[in-house]
C-alpha cells in the first residue's frame, strides 16, 4: 500500500505540480520502501523477495531520469496549487 500512495504521489507532484526536485526526493522514499520490502520478504519467501528486483531496478532508472530532468530544466515553474 505505501508503494502504492508513493507512485501515485510521484505523478502528482512530478507531473501534476511540475515540482522536479521535490519528485526526485519522493522517489527516493519510494525506492527505500521497495528495498524495505525485498528485505522484508527474504525470509519468508525469497521468490517473493527476487521478482521484486526488476522493479527496483526500473525505479532506479527512472530516479536517473528523474534527476536529469530535474538539472536540465531549473526554469521549470511549479504549478500554484
Amino acid at each position: 500500500a505505501v508503494q502504492l500512495v508513493l507512485n501515485a504521489l510521484w505523478s502528482a507532484i512530478f507531473f501534476g505540480m511540475r515540482r522536479l526536485g521535490l519528485a526526485l526526493f519522493e522517489m527516493a522514499f519510494l525506492w527505500l520502501a521497495i528495498l524495505a520490502t525485498i528485505i522484508a520478504f527474504e525470509p519468508v519467501n525469497a521468490v517473493a523477495a527476487y521478482v521484486m528486483i526488476p522493479y527496483l531496478v526500473w525505479v532506479s532508472i527512472a530516479f536517473c531520469l528523474n534527476f536529469s530532468v530535474w538539472r536540465r530544466n531549473p526554469q521549470v515553474a511549479p504549478r500554484p496549487l
